[in-house]
């Protein structure tokens, strides 16, 4: 798993210094993709990531659109990280 976890990693940071847009995806259905890409019993799905060039935000519904043209808000450090005396 934790080399999944860098593969992954590094495929994200690749991806964005050449323009293309990725996502991870959490909470899929590891059956369904092993069935879907025909994976024989020994390998097990870990990661899905949607991977593709931008297309045209005007093309989007007005509330899609809105959503991918809005300032990105990160949560604060401290929401995620924390100190040990």
């Amino acid at each position: 798993m934790h080399d999944v976890g860098l593969a992954t990693a590094n495929l994200l940071a690749q991806a964005t210094a050449m323009g293309i847009v990725t996502h991870p995806m959490g909470g899929f259905d590891r059956k369904k993709v092993a069935d879907l890409l025909n994976l024989s019993k020994e390998y097990n799905p870990v990661a899905v990531i949607a991977v593709g060039y931008p297309g045209d935000a005007e093309k989007l519904s007005k509330a899609s659109k809105e959503r991918e043209k809005a300032a990105r808000v990160r949560k604060e450090l401290g929401e995620i990280s924390f100190e040990i005396d």
